[in-house]
């Protein structure tokens, strides 16, 4: 254990009970958030645009949409 702790990178502390079969072991990343960022120029937004719009309707979140086409007014 002590040579996968401290230098060869292995983990020792693995998860249980059959978790191991979709879980990873405890490392930093267990202790992080996670940042997304997303980046669309307004052309890239602009040929989206109606696909997000649709979506956001079939899922009844129509300000999600309302707020990709205000973007368009003009």
């Amino acid at each position: 254990m002590s040579l996968g702790d401290y230098c060869a990178g292995s983990n020792h502390v693995l998860p249980t009970a059959g978790c191991a079969r979709h879980s990873s072991g405890l490392s930093v990343q267990t202790f992080l958030r996670g940042i997304h960022v997303v980046e669309y120029t307004e052309a890239a937004l602009k040929d989206v645009s109606g696909h997000v719009i649709t979506l956001a309707t079939a899922e009844d979140l129509p300000a999600h949409g309302e707020a990709v086409r205000r973007r368009f007014e003009r």
